[in-house]
């Protein structure tokens, strides 16, 4: 669902990019800045969106670890050098 959701944010930001582009070729057709802008707008909140759903798709806050995890390497590193500092650089 995000990725159909990232999708629309993509061609809201193509389309915001080509008012642009319109505004910057022609500096009459102010419209197309304007149109731009909004787009553009549009594009931000459409991708906070996404984001929000990938979250609770993938794993976010609702959802607890997989398994349970093992103390990292570098702690256990990390107290046997404390134990025994004479080890340390030999």
């Amino acid at each position: 669902m995000s990725i159909v959701i990232l999708r629309l944010a993509a061609a809201l930001y193509a389309g915001a990019a080509a008012g642009y582009i319109v505004h910057f070729a022609r500096p009459r057709h102010r419209r197309a800045a304007t149109v731009g802008f909004w787009l553009l707008a549009a594009a931000f909140a459409v991708h906070a969106v996404a984001i929000g759903v990938g979250c609770s798709e993938f794993g976010g806050r609702s959802r607890p670890a997989l398994r349970p995890q093992p103390p990292s390497a570098s702690a256990v590193t990390l107290s046997r050098m404390m134990a025994h500092p004479d080890d340390v650089g030999r």
